[in-house]
């Protein structure tokens, strides 16, 4: 939670520099509540209305238990065999 307005900042900067694709390593995070969650689907939202996408990393523990109860490890590429991250995107929309 602490955390997050950090992360969001660092989002808007990058996108605002052109970045499309977004890839957060979560490996140190050991708590994420609904606060953490808002921030990467925010990311992930922002991303892809510019073709892009945010994926996520190294989650452990609570933190990987937490993005899969909420279906955000799907949504965010997580836990797939692939090294590469663009082989889980999406289609465009709209």
């Amino acid at each position: 939670m602490s955390s997050a307005p950090e992360l969001n900042a660092v989002i808007d900067r990058l996108a605002a520099a052109g970045e499309r694709r977004l890839l957060v390593d979560l490996t140190d995070l050991t708590f994420c509540d609904s606060t953490g969650i808002a921030v990467f689907v925010r990311g992930d939202n922002r991303a892809a209305a510019e073709g892009g996408w945010l994926r996520v990393t190294g989650a452990t523990g609570r933190v990987e238990r937490v993005l899969k109860l909420t279906g955000l490890a799907e949504v965010l590429g997580y836990g797939t065999e692939t090294a590469d991250p663009a082989a889980t995107d999406r289609p465009a929309i709209g």
